[in-house]
């Protein structure tokens, strides 16, 4: 359930005009907020699994989508620390991508091939495509078509970068631009996968240039699943054009 009222928050923020993100912001805090304080950043030993996922999942979102600042200094003091809980550690270092620097951007391109277990590498190498800046994001996609980053990890790179919610569409040109070299470089089975990215691009350009672009440009091992991904990508502009100004202005008015 919780899962389901996260990516419904997030979707929510997708949706809103820049102006009202502060104010959804503080509407999913005094949701996301009591379970937090009852559940606290620190693993107790009597917590079950789905309790850690919990957790991890909620300090996410409150550092991730609400920007709480005292989360965000948290994640930055604990990110990376051995003796984190898996599901705490995948979720600071979210939040810490998503706030992240120059600096910060190097260290996780450099903790994605140094680190000493396969599950953090990749955490740290998803997060790249997440950070804020466009010059960063851009560069996650140029590593993910290098040597840097494996084949079978490229595609999902790509993907996170698609779906960041300030510049997906720049990473769309890049990867319409690139189309032959990513091609080229990742099995076809994965080039579905890449493209789930494109289910929030609803801006004007990209939900005409995608699906054209696609139609020219047939993926045979995916075109079931590439027909999902844009029939998600017209339902989500669908819910833009018919929701944006009523809960922008929702928001506002509160």
């Amino acid at each position: 359930m919780w899962r389901a009222l996260v990516n419904v928050l997030r979707s929510a923020a997708r949706v809103v005009d820049a102006d009202a993100l502060p104010k959804l912001r503080a509407e999913a805090a005094a949701v996301l907020a009591p379970t937090l304080a009852r559940l606290g950043r620190d693993v107790r030993a009597d917590d079950d699994s789905r309790t850690r996922q919990l957790r991890g999942l909620v300090i996410d979102a409150q550092g991730a989508l609400v920007e709480d600042q005292a989360t965000i200094a948290w994640a930055r003091e604990i990110y990376g620390s051995a003796d984190a809980d898996p599901d705490v550690a995948a979720a600071s270092i979210a939040i810490v991508a998503s706030t992240g620097d120059a600096d910060t951007f190097a260290e996780f391109a450099e903790r994605a091939q140094t680190t000493t277990t396969p599950q953090e590498q990749l955490r740290y190498l998803y997060a790249l495509g997440t950070f804020p800046s466009e010059e960063f994001v851009l560069r996650s996609a140029e590593m993910a078509l290098t040597d840097a980053i494996r084949p079978q990890n490229g595609p999902f790179v790509l993907q996170r970068a698609l779906r960041n919610r300030e510049h997906g569409p720049a990473v769309w040109v890049f990867v319409r631009d690139h189309w032959e070299e990513i091609r080229g470089r990742f099995s076809g089975s994965l080039i579905p996968r890449l493209l789930d990215g494109i289910t929030w691009l609803v801006d004007d350009a990209s939900v005409v240039d995608v699906p054209k672009f696609l139609a020219d440009h047939p993926v045979p091992e995916g075109t079931r699943v590439i027909a999902q991904h844009l029939e998600r990508q017209r339902v989500h502009r669908a819910l833009v054009d018919r929701e944006r100004a009523r809960l922008t202005a929702a928001l506002l008015a509160r």
